[in-house]
């Protein structure tokens, strides 16, 4: 008796769980997209986890970053101060305090093999970074828009291709 007083609540209950359920609906693939502009960048720290890699070098901290997904932001005219604002947040961050020289190589990776590793022949080059985290956290504050003047200060090195 008790197995069928078992098996009569468990499938009440399973019945009444199902009939409580949203349909099912097929998902659709979201695809995250960065939109941004200088006055306004969009960030989101969890985007820069899975595309930095921070490495620890003899005298500096190295940072790659995959701007892939920030392709369309990173074409428009202001892709210059874009970048001296996400090396700002990067370093803050990403690179741990008591570090001096931060070395920052921002590339778009095109392809990458079955095991999701980027395949190095088909990087494309968009930015290299050279500054002094302490000077650029301190010369540019958290949402400011640093003008070309001050980015020649901020900066040692900043070439974009």
């Amino acid at each position: 008796m008790s197995c069928c007083f078992t098996a009569l609540v468990f499938s009440t209950l399973f019945a009444t769980a199902v009939a409580a359920a949203p349909p099912a609906t097929p998902s659709a693939k979201v695809t995250p997209v960065m939109t941004a502009t200088a006055s306004a960048p969009a960030f989101p720290a969890a985007w820069f986890d899975k595309n930095v890699i921070v490495t620890n070098k003899e005298g500096y901290v190295h940072v790659f970053w995959n701007a892939q997904e920030a392709r369309g932001a990173l074409t428009d005219p202001d892709k210059r101060v874009l970048l001296a604002r996400a090396a700002r947040r990067l370093a803050a961050e990403k690179v741990r305090a008591g570090v001096d020289l931060v070395k920052m190589d921002v590339v778009f990776v095109r392809e990458r093999d079955r095991y999701g590793v980027p395949r190095w022949d088909t990087l494309e080059k968009v930015a290299h970074l050279e500054f002094s985290r302490e000077a650029l956290l301190e010369g540019l504050k958290e949402g400011a828009v640093p003008e070309r003047a001050q980015m020649a200060k901020l900066f040692k090195v900043f070439e974009v291709r």
